[in-house]
């Protein structure tokens, strides 16, 4: 699989999990299930995510939640605007966000032949990388 497959991977299955976050938030709100239920039921959706696309190795896991609408991450809304390898076994790929105005830098390494996530940056106004959550 190629570095852009994994990342437009990772951001459908991360459209998903935002999606049933906002159903837990509602459910939530109506009074349906526990702050804690919501969490936990997160938690779950999640982590088999991280684990399939982000490296076990440097990447830092969430410790918090959020989600936002409209969805962060969304393949439709989403343009790879430029591919940069640098090393043997890291590509960095910057991506347009159409929906939300930003772009992103995400970097990937090369993990037992398969590509995996490790950071995630929003470009600031004055070009500047700003960490951000995977």
């Amino acid at each position: 699989m190629k570095p852009e497959e994994a990342l437009f991977g990772y951001l459908a299955s991360m459209a998903e999990w935002e999606s049933k976050c906002r159903d837990l938030y509602r459910e939530r709100k109506a009074g349906r299930i526990e702050v804690s239920e919501s969490m936990r039921a997160a938690m779950a959706i999640y982590n088999p995510i991280f684990e399939k696309y982000c490296s076990i190795s440097k990447a830092v896991k969430r410790e918090s939640l959020s989600f936002s609408s409209p969805p962060q991450y969304d393949v439709s809304s989403e343009t790879i605007i430029a591919v940069n390898i640098i090393g043997i076994a890291v590509v960095e790929i910057r991506t347009n966000h159409a929906t939300h105005d930003k772009q992103f830098v995400y970097r990937l390494t090369l993990e037992n032949g398969e590509w995996r996530l490790f950071e995630k940056f929003v470009i600031g106004s004055a070009g500047q990388l700003m960490r951000d959550e995977l």
